[in-house]
This record gives C-alpha cells, structure tokens and sequence, in this order.
C-alpha cells in the first residue's frame, strides 16, 4: 500500500527543501523526493547579505554560521567599461554575504527538514504521476515505495518535470548556460568577493569557494558553446584569456593543470504558467516557476522567498481557500515582471559588444515583459 502525505515535495534543493520544513512545522504529513544522494558538486556559491533573516527564521542561522563560509563583502564589476566598480555589502543591514559549497548548503536544508519530521527519500525519481479523487498517486523508482499526496510542490529545477506533465506553459527568455570549473589558487579566502567581467561571448562569474579554491563561470547562450568549443578546455581558456581582471584574480600562468575540466549547465530564464488546461492540486517553486539569469544575484533568495509563499499556499488549500493557487501565480507573474526589467537594465548597461550575438540579443526590446494576470 502505498504511503499517504499532506503534500509530496519533488526536489531537495534549497526551494523544496525550505518549503518541507516549513509545512512539518505547520504539522503536515510531507515527503521529501530527491533523485540524488548530494554526491555531486552544485554550482550558485554566492548568497547576498539577504540570507540571513530568511534562515533565522527557519532556524538555521547558527548551523549555516557553524559550517565556516566564507565572508563576502561585496561585488567587483567589469561591466560597461574596463573599469572596476565595487559594490560593498557593508551598507546592507546584515553587513556581508557568504560564499558557500552548495552540495553542503543543500544538504543542510534537507537534513533540517528531515529531523523536523519530513520523510526524506534519497536517490528516488518520480517516474509517474496521475490525479484520483483525493488528490495524487506518484509512481517513484528506487527502494522507495509509491505514494499518495493531497498535493505536489515541484521543486525540480529548471527541468519542471512534474509542472511540464500539467498542460503548464513553458515562457522561455533565454538560452543562457553557465561553463563552470573549479581551479586551486593560494589564499583564495583572503579574496572575499564576487567579481563579473563582460567579453564578447557572454561575462564571467568568479568567488571563492573555499580557503584554497575558487569558481570560475562563462555565461554565454547555449549556441555560442560548440561553434566556439566553449565547453573544452582549451575553448574555455581563451575565453578566460579575453576577461584579463578575471584572469588577474584568478592567477592563471602558463600551466592549467590545476584547473578540472569545464562542465556545462543550464542557467535559462523561464517562467512555467498555469493555463486553463492546467488543473488539479499543485505548486511549482524556486527554479520550476520562475528560473533566473545569475546576473540578478537573487536565485537562493528568491527559492526561499517562493518556498514560504508555497508553504503558506498549501496551508490555505488545505483549509479550503479556492483562490489560494491562483493569487499564488499571480504573485509570480508580478516577480516575474519585476525580474525581466530588472535584467533589462543590467544587460543595457553594457554598450560595448552589441555587435556580438550573445549582447545584440539583450540589446532588443523585451515584448515578454508583462505576463499576463491569470486567474
């Protein structure tokens, strides 16, 4: 027989995970579906000074604090210009942001909703799903058995599998993709900050990820890898050769043994919507509702942001409130449009490659800016 939950949770990243705490607390019956162990390594190691009251109140400051990030103090741009342009979270109330190991900072929140009572399943994918009287039947694979839920919160990431199954549609923005590679580099600790640098291609992302190691991201658009061989490491080395302050930051000599090899992953802007085909009991959060370019600086933020309005939205369902899910979509239609100008204005600020693909791109007029309200 299969197991019977208030809700089942697809995904134990930081959305989904934040959302399971929160509905345990609220004495809810919740699987926790994660298709992975946390074996692999997980790009997105910077979270602004916004992080904190958002983990204080789910109870996890002290043990985020415990875990020995690294301070970030701030920005450094190459962005319109060759100059550099800091931005200090000094000014903020909370004083700094950190730079983090996401697999840890991951698993940190789904451990924290497994000790408050959720039913954690690692290494189990939803391989099926279908809609009976009281609610949900997911097929999973793994040691796991099946299970029931009075409702679904898809937290599966940019893939939205569950949320694609749904008749939802899918408004993509972008095609942006991040080559990611960690190097060593000596006192990287003592480098406690974010940096961008435009190129012709896209722009780079480096931070500090540990005391003697650090990141190093090209965003570029998905058809801009191969004609360029972006994703080799050669390919990838020009590119870094054409950022010379990230190439200063980073000390890269003549020799590149030190660096692993590039690994590609989508960074696609999407919003996935309701339509009036779309029925049943269910949310999308983080990622599965509205995915984000890295350029805002906002994607763990926001998922924990979308994960107390989910957690909430589920409290009102339950409690028979029928407009609950749709003033819930509302809200990510009004942060979704909140979000492209906010993009808009970020990409207009660099004038000097809009002969290049990637820029001439985000050069054009946005006609997706406003989503329509749907109700």
């Amino acid at each position: 027989m299969a197991a019977v939950f208030d809700a089942a949770v697809i995904g134990a990243g930081p959305a989904g995970s934040a959302a399971a705490l929160r509905l345990v607390h609220s004495g809810l019956r919740v699987a926790l579906l994660e298709q992975s162990q946390f074996e692999a390594q997980r790009i997105g190691e910077s979270l602004p000074p916004a992080i904190q009251p958002l983990l204080m109140d789910l109870s996890l400051w002290d043990e985020f604090q415990a875990a020995l990030n690294i301070p970030s103090f701030g920005t450094r741009s190459i962005w319109g210009s060759a100059g550099r342009e800091a931005h200090s979270h000094i000014v903020t109330p909370f004083g700094c942001g950190w730079h983090v190991d996401r697999l840890r900072f991951d698993r940190m929140l789904a451990h924290a909703a497994a000790r408050a009572g959720a039913d954690l399943r690692l290494n189990t994918r939803v391989s099926g799903c279908r809609r009976e009287k009281h609610g949900w039947v997911l097929q999973t694979t793994g040691a796991a058995s099946d299970l029931q839920a009075r409702l679904v919160l898809d937290a599966s990431g940019r893939s939205a599998w569950f949320s694609r199954r749904q008749n939802s549609e899918c408004v993509l923005f972008d095609t942006l993709v991040g080559i990611a590679a960690r190097l060593d580099r000596r006192h990287g600790g003592e480098s406690c900050f974010t940096q961008v640098e435009t190129i012709p291609h896209g722009w780079w992302y480096s931070a500090p990820i540990s005391p003697d190691r650090f990141i190093a991201v090209l965003m570029t658009d998905a058809d801009q890898v191969k004609p360029h061989g972006l994703n080799t490491r050669d390919g990838w080395m020009r590119a870094l050769r054409s950022a010379p302050a990230t190439m200063e930051r980073l000390e890269i000599g003549s020799s590149t043994a030190a660096i692993e090899t590039p690994r590609l992953h989508s960074a696609i802007s999407q919003r996935l919507l309701r339509t009036v085909a779309t029925a049943g009991e269910w949310l999308g959060l983080g990622d599965a509702a509205l995915a984000v370019d890295p350029v805002s600086g906002s994607g763990i933020v926001r998922a924990l942001h979308t994960a107390r309005d989910a957690a909430e939205t589920v409290m009102k369902v339950l409690s028979g409130d029928q407009d609950a899910i749709a003033q819930y979509e509302k809200q990510r239609n009004l942060e979704c449009t909140a979000y492209l100008l906010e993009r808009a204005s970020y990409y207009a600020a660099e004038q000097r490659w809009v002969q290049y693909p990637f820029w001439e791109r985000r050069s054009r007029v946005l006609n997706t800016v406003l989503l329509p309200d749907r109700e």
